[in-house]
């Protein structure tokens, strides 16, 4: 088996970027900048800066719209990200590198982090924390009581208030920025663009941030909320509605006509689909590489299946599925020389790092220790026996 260099190299391959799928990233593109004040303070003298953690500035945007080599991931939003998912921004920010240096052409990554799951989350466990003191201590806050809000999307609620005197400078620094975000998702999601960026994951102005109920509420804005309803309704789908301080709930078609009569491109509730039919919003973009965890190497070739089936039914829709990629052991820790605060970490807690830990700790050094992954057997790296079962 070839070694992760390798893999990502020859994976990460152009696919030619049709008018169909260029005239889609244009209005993609404009339907974020109408409605960049719906996710963070734009009038904020910091919201610059927010913009080009986003991948919305002109630079980035122009690349997205152009390049021919198009990768993503779907993270769950939150204050955390852990192993092995912590790793797939770096591993897609080399994948860029080294497909702008193979093709002499710009590449990006596309993120489209998922940000309606709920407070009982396994993947982020968006209802704590795992953060530094000033001083270097690790510590959990619990951000909200959980039981309360279990099913509870994230978007749905505003962002809790920080003592950011009893933060570690990093985390103080990525806090004021995730402060500009307008709910608690797009707050975890500025955070964690940040604290990437400290940690050198990315390269500068090829990642774009596209959030799942915004590229929802972009579909429904091209399609019309009654016939979207109705296209997954004949596909025997349901749509999801947010609901005010309550768990998302089935959206009728009652509900439905009530929301459409608005007349609104950004209805204040979020409107989501599937998580098939939101792959098949990803792949209509035009991808040609995609990162998951073992839970995606279990359902993502079946899903693949059930989204062709799904577009042919449309008029006009294609949805090529990209190269697919799926990990289940990285090993974060030993590489960043973590391992003893990860022992403990495990002890107390049962996690063994998250991003923030990584950034506070070794900083930009962490993209460079990481390096020598890229020479691994990607047999290393995925254990088939482990598809399917629940990541820590």
């Amino acid at each position: 088996m070839s070694d992760l260099r390798e893999m990502l190299t020859r994976a990460f391959e152009p696919r030619p970027v049709t008018p169909d799928v260029r005239s889609r990233r244009e209005r993609l593109r404009e339907f974020i900048r109408a409605h960049e004040a719906r996710v963070y303070d734009v009038t904020h003298p910091s919201a610059g800066a927010v913009r080009t953690l986003l991948g919305w500035d002109d630079e980035t945007m122009a690349a997205f719209v152009d390049s021919p080599l198009l990768c993503q991931s779907s993270p769950h939003a939150g204050m955390n990200s852990f192993p092995p998912m912590l790793a797939f921004p770096w591993m897609l920010g080399r994948a860029v590198q080294l497909a702008q240096e193979r093709h002499g052409i710009p590449a990006v990554h596309l993120r489209t982090q998922c940000t309606h799951h709920d407070f009982n989350d396994t993947f982020a466990k968006p209802h704590a924390w795992w953060h530094r003191t000033p001083d270097g201590a690790v510590v959990k806050t619990h951000l909200f009581a959980r039981m309360p809000i279990k099913y509870h999307p994230i978007l749905s609620k505003a962002a809790p208030v920080l003592d950011h005197e009893s933060l570690h400078r990093v985390d103080r620094d990525a806090v004021e920025l995730a402060e500009l975000g307008t709910n608690y998702a797009y707050y975890c999601v500025i955070y964690r663009a940040f604290l990437e960026r400290v940690a050198g994951f990315h390269v500068p102005h090829r990642t774009v941030e596209v959030p799942i109920d915004l590229l929802n509420r972009f579909t429904i804005n091209e399609t019309g909320l009654l016939r979207w309803f109705d296209i997954l309704a004949a596909a025997g789908l349901t749509l999801r509605l947010e609901r005010d301080n309550a768990p998302m709930t089935v959206l009728t078609r009652a509900d439905a006509e009530v929301l459409a009569s608005m007349e609104t491109p950004w209805p204040e509730r979020a409107v989501i689909a599937p998580n098939r039919v939101n792959f098949a919003q990803f792949y209509r973009i035009g991808l040609s590489l995609m990162l998951g965890g073992r839970a995606m190497a279990a359902y993502v070739p079946e899903m693949n299946a059930e989204i062709d089936r799904f577009a042919t039914e449309i008029a006009g829709w294609t949805c090529a599925p990209p190269s697919f990629f799926p990990f289940t052991r990285v090993p974060f820790v030993e590489l960043l020389e973590l391992e003893q605060e990860a022992a403990r970490c495990q002890g107390e807690w049962g996690i063994s790092t998250s991003l923030s830990l990584v950034a506070s700790a070794v900083g930009g050094q962490a993209a460079e220790r990481l390096e020598p992954m890229l020479a691994m057997d990607y047999g290393e790296l995925f254990d088939r026996s482990l598809v399917g079962q629940g990541a820590k």
